[in-house]
This record gives structure tokens, C-alpha cells and sequence, in this order.
């Protein structure tokens, strides 16, 4: 059996050993919140503005979004409703439709792309891309062109 006195003895000198090794003062205190401090500045990146990367890239040929000449961009819901894999909620076969249209329409994409020269194609309404062209129908045209040979 335990010594629950022992126990509760044992217990409270831990708490107060404890709290008297976490009591620090004044002038460590603000000496830790000021390193803290400094340490957000530097990982949240004050003064340090690293480029932005656009959210949904669908094809590109240069390693920096700021260096395309020609950018282009693709409306997604616009393609997704063309294509012929259309599947139900309950379909028993959902999966396997979902990715095979998924598959056909960054091909598309890709295609649509790299056939009109454009360095850069990303979704509709990106904010770091600026003057750039919409390739959405030449994207369904090749979904279809893609989809009629499945």
C-alpha cells in the first residue's frame, strides 16, 4: 500500500520547489518577451519580402512567376462543367470519373497552354498575375478533342 501522507508531502514540496525555479524577474522578463518579439519579427518576415508564388499554377516554363512574358489564366468551373465525366453523388463509380476528369482537364490545360506560347497559366482572379489573357476556350476545346477519343 502507499503512504498517502507521504504522497501529499511529497506533492507539496514538488509544487513549491517548482514555483520557486518558474518565478523569474522584472528585467528577465521582458528580456525573454523582447527576444520573443524579435524572433516573430524575423520568422514573419519584416524586411524580407520573399516573391509570391500564385495559388493554382496549371503549367509554366519559367522558375519565377515574375519573370512570365506571357501569362495566361483558365476559369476552372467554366472547363469542369464541359466534360464528359460527370459524376453523380451516388455513382459507384465517382472516384474513378472524378480523376479521369481531373486528369483530362490539366492535360487540357497544359496543352492549351503550351500551344498558345504562354509561359504561365493560373486560375482566374490571381492577384500577383497582372495583363493576362484567357485561354479557358481553347482549354475546352481540347478537353473535348481529348474526351471524344475516351
Amino acid at each position: 500500500m502507499y503512504n498517502t501522507r507521504q504522497n501529499k508531502e511529497n506533492e507539496n514540496s514538488y509544487r513549491e520547489n517548482y514555483a520557486d525555479k518558474k518565478e523569474i524577474g522584472r528585467r528577465d522578463f521582458f528580456k525573454y518577451i523582447g527576444r520573443g518579439l524579435a524572433g516573430l519579427a524575423i520568422a514573419s518576415g519584416i524586411g524580407y519580402s520573399p516573391e509570391a508564388y500564385a495559388d493554382n499554377i496549371y503549367y509554366t516554363t519559367v522558375n519565377k512567376v515574375s519573370e512570365a512574358k506571357n501569362p495566361a489564366y483558365v476559369i476552372w468551373k467554366e472547363i469542369e462543367v464541359k466534360s464528359k465525366y460527370q459524376p453523380g453523388k451516388d455513382a459507384s463509380n465517382r472516384v474513378e470519373q472524378l480523376s479521369k476528369r481531373e486528369i483530362n482537364i490539366r492535360t487540357s490545360i497544359t496543352a492549351a497552354g503550351a500551344a498558345g506560347n504562354y509561359d504561365l497559366v493560373v486560375e482566374k482572379g490571381d492577384p500577383v498575375i497582372k495583363d493576362y489573357k484567357n485561354i479557358t476556350e481553347a482549354a475546352i476545346k481540347t478537353l473535348e478533342a481529348i474526351e471524344q477519343n475516351q
